[in-house]
């Protein structure tokens, strides 16, 4: 006998919605129910799926169905799973993949649904799945935006008249409307006017894009589709409104194209790995419990470390949850293990932490990342006078986890003291950052350069080594901004709650290329940043600063 699901009665949604459920599955009218959150829409989705298509069509119509949105705050699409399971298209791949997963069926036999399920097993799979997503998006972003940027050059030249560019403009939507309506509410029929009213009104990601100013530019864009739209009451008094401007027109459906083609195959993109990789978590051969899964984790990491030949020992030092990382703007991964190592090895070399965290996360299949304090074996010890407190703290017998311990000659022997040379060292800093900042605060709006986004990223390293000198009490032998970052995200957490690292700053910023690396074969860069972004970083730069004026508890 099939086992069954039936995990309505835990869903919060109102008593006459869950009737309605309930009476559909008592008369053996629908096959499964899923309920999806966090996908592209502002609201939940149930997701109905009928063997029988004139049941189907009968009850699509129904009017807790056609208005659950207003009724219910939830989305409520119909599906006939032949149709799903033979028309393989593109469309319904993506709604199944954001929509009809494992976690989200709410009713029905597990066992029967899983072909909905488009999680893919091995890494190779998992790669060639989101380029398939991107190219797919990439390939109709890229002719639709070529096309509307060809309609500006020809009516600015007086080629074409508006009304051709009108009828252009049109032809992108509902071409647009065709291919991306499937991915956010299934096989539902509807206009294009209704289209872009429900997006305006239920995307979040074209909200992001349309920023506050939503609202009037679906009324906007919706006015192109007049003739589909129901005529209000008394309308034959009411006069014409007056036509948007098409060069408006003309810029509000390239952003249109860059929510639908852009921002969504982003989207889609981070839930598809964080359900993969929390399926991975699941799969593991002990899911009882998460703290069991991160033990799993962290044993077969270990595992893995001890076949790592360049390394003699791994000191543990610390280890954390995603959910406890809070200097990063990327979707978390459920139950993601961070670990903090120390490694001891024989040449110090810069690309030999990177190494190590790639073999990791290979081995791991993503779900563990490390980051690795590298000493050197040969002459760590010399370093005892200065960095004594912080290999005191962690070159210990219950943090060694891989290899032989180190030992030293005269491991209490501290000859300078780290206060004094933690000051020292933020006055050198200080001399050095403060006249930058300072700079960049008296920079004309629209003179910022190339030269400034160096200046910028000087200052971020120098600023990121004081504040981990200060924590530490230790200085790292690997200086780039990226490596630093992920240590401050140990030692100085705080950060987080006070600065927000968003994914422009880590563009602008953290990027290790510069127009001056490869000097005299000079690569300009091509990236013009606008007036926000510069004022962002500019803050960025300058509550970091104050940050570590706190850490050395100076003014200046």
């Amino acid at each position: 006998m099939k086992s069954i699901i039936n995990k309505l009665a835990s869903l919060k949604i109102s008593s006459e919605l869950r009737h309605e459920l309930e009476e559909l599955i008592e008369k053996k009218l629908v096959g499964y129910i899923f309920y999806s959150k966090e996908n592209l829409l502002n609201h939940p989705i149930f997701t109905l799926c009928f063997y029988d298509t004139v049941e189907l069509n009968n009850i699509r119509r129904s009017k807790w169905i056609t208005k659950g949105i207003n009724h219910y705050q939830v989305n409520i699409y119909c599906l006939c799973i032949k149709d799903f399971y033979q028309s393989d298209s593109f469309q319904n791949i993506m709604y199944s993949t954001l929509n009809c997963q494992k976690e989200d069926l709410v009713y029905g036999s597990l066992l029967d649904s899983e072909p909905l399920f488009n999680l893919h097993r091995s890494k190779q799979e998992e790669i060639d799945f989101e380029k398939f997503v991107s190219k797919w998006f990439i390939k109709l972003y890229k002719r639709n935006n070529k096309f509307l940027k060809s309609l500006k050059k020809e009516l600015k030249a007086n080629l074409i008249d508006e009304q051709s560019a009108m009828l252009g403009i049109k032809q992108v939507i509902q071409d647009t409307k065709e291919r991306v309506q499937p991915i956010l509410s299934a096989s539902i029929q509807c206009s294009t006017a209704s289209f872009l009213n429900f997006v305006f009104s239920h995307c979040s990601t074209v909200q992001d894009i349309f920023k506050e100013d939503f609202d009037f530019y679906a009324r906007d864009m919706t006015s192109l589709f007049r003739e589909e739209l129901k005529p209000k009451k008394n309308a034959e008094h009411t006069a014409p409104e007056q036509q948007p401007l098409v060069g408006y027109l003309l810029n509000i459906a390239q952003d249109f194209l860059e929510a639908m083609y852009v921002e969504i195959p982003q989207r889609i993109l981070s839930k598809y790995k964080l359900m993969v990789n929390k399926q991975k978590l699941l799969s593991l051969n002990n899911p009882k419990q998460i703290t069991e899964i991160q033990e799993e984790l962290e044993e077969r990491t270990r595992k893995a470390l001890e076949k790592y030949k360049k390394v003699d020992s791994f000191y543990l030092i610390s280890r954390k949850t995603h959910d406890q990382i809070l200097l990063t703007s990327e979707d978390p991964t459920p139950h993601k293990l961070h670990l903090l190592l120390l490694a001891s090895i024989e040449t110090l070399h810069i690309n030999e932490e990177g190494n190590i965290r790639q073999y990791v996360n290979a081995y791991t299949e993503d779900l563990v990342d490390v980051t690795v304090i590298l000493i050197k074996k040969s002459n760590w010890h010399l370093h005892i006078p200065v960095y004594h407190s912080f290999f005191k703290q962690n070159i210990t017998e219950d943090k060694l986890w891989i290899g032989a311990p180190l030992i030293a000659e005269n491991p209490d022997l501290e000859t300078f003291p780290v206060s004094e040379l933690k000051l020292k060292f933020w006055s050198e800093c200080k001399s050095m950052v403060k006249p930058i900042v300072k700079k960049l605060s008296y920079q004309i709006e629209g003179c910022q350069s190339d030269a400034d986004v160096i200046f910028y990223k000087y200052a971020l390293q120098q600023l990121s080594m004081a504040i981990l000198f200060a924590k530490m009490d230790f200085m790292p032998q690997i200086h780039t901004t990226n490596y630093l970052w992920r240590l401050i995200q140990w030692y100085a957490p705080e950060l987080g709650l006070v600065i927000d690292c968003s994914k422009e700053i880590k563009e602008m910023l953290f990027e290790n290329y510069t127009c001056l690396r490869n000097y005299p074969n000079i690569k300009y860069p091509t990236v013009k940043y606008t007036e926000e972004q510069w004022s962002k970083v500019y803050y960025f730069i300058g509550r970091l600063y104050s940050f570590a004026k706190e850490c050395y508890q100076t003014r200046d």
